[in-house]
């Protein structure tokens, strides 16, 4: 049996390397700000999503629920991010600027990458089979006003 030392010791280094790890050439192409804008049949609205993901894993997203072209509701979110060659994973840990429970599934999503381009991005959500496009904008990019 091994001594809880040897585990412990074993664990920090475990997190130690990954956090010090060169990103993946798929998070490489990821990094940076993303917009997309989709029918999100969840709940039955057309969201915008302005997504920036930093170097560090770290990202911040805005999203906007338009009904029938009237913005009803804006929310921004943070937490961490990751990827590998066909999978792409975030852990929200803030909304609207106050901690969440981090115990609930729906806090955590996993992503497949069907496509992935200097410019632009595919992806399905693993869980509800939700497909989005999202296209590398500018940091000062603007929300386009509904429908253009």
């Amino acid at each position: 049996m091994r001594s809880p030392y040897f585990l412990l010791s074993l664990s920090v280094l475990l997190l130690a390397t990954s956090a010090g790890a060169a990103p993946s050439p798929t998070e490489k192409l990821l990094e940076g700000w993303w917009y997309g804008e989709a029918y999100q049949p969840i709940w039955h609205e057309t969201t915008q999503e302005l997504m920036h993901r930093r170097p560090d894993g770290t990202f911040e997203i805005e999203f906007r629920l338009y009904r029938n072209c009237r913005l009803v509701r804006a929310q921004k979110e943070t937490g961490r991010w990751s990827a590998t060659d066909t999978l792409y994973h975030t852990d929200t840990e803030t909304v609207a600027g106050h901690a969440i429970d981090q115990t609930k599934p729906s806090y955590h999503d996993d992503y497949h990458i069907d496509a992935l381009g200097e410019d632009n991005l595919t992806y399905t959500h693993i869980r509800t089979n939700v497909r989005a496009s999202d296209q590398r904008v500018p940091e000062d990019f603007i929300f386009p006003a509904c429908g253009t």
